[in-house]
């Protein structure tokens, strides 16, 4: 499967469906568990290239009251981003991620996660 959606939830109680790939997700089940849901389905997005973009569509449509996010914890000129800026579905996603950088990592354990949850904080805001 190149899109693996993760919840149980009615979709009409769906508030915010957050994509993603890779490690990220388990960072941001986390939260979500301790959360205990509140209304959010993230989606893996196990295979970028070639674009499920079937697979995408069907998940706006499920949700289509939902507001939606990519979540990468690259920084914005690296990743899944750019390539995803050429799909005309994903212009309504909210894109968040580290700042612009020259390396994808601080290089610093205690800013990488200051920074981490930066990010999975503004995803289930």
């Amino acid at each position: 499967k190149e899109v693996i959606e993760d919840t149980e939830l009615d979709p009409k109680s769906v508030k915010k469906v957050i994509f993603c790939t890779g490690k990220i997700y388990f960072d941001l089940k986390e939260k979500v568990d301790q959360m205990k849901n509140k209304g959010v389905v993230l989606v893996r997005v196990e295979q970028l290239y070639p674009f499920p973009e079937k697979q995408i569509n069907k998940v706006f449509a499920k949700y289509n009251k939902a507001s939606f996010k990519w979540v990468q914890e690259e920084p914005k000129n690296m990743g899944a981003r750019s390539y995803l800026k050429g799909f005309s579905i994903l212009n309504e996603v909210e894109f968040i991620s580290r700042n612009e950088a020259a390396s994808p990592a601080t290089g610093f354990a205690k800013v990488h996660v200051k920074e981490q949850e930066k990010i999975i904080n503004q995803a289930l805001k």
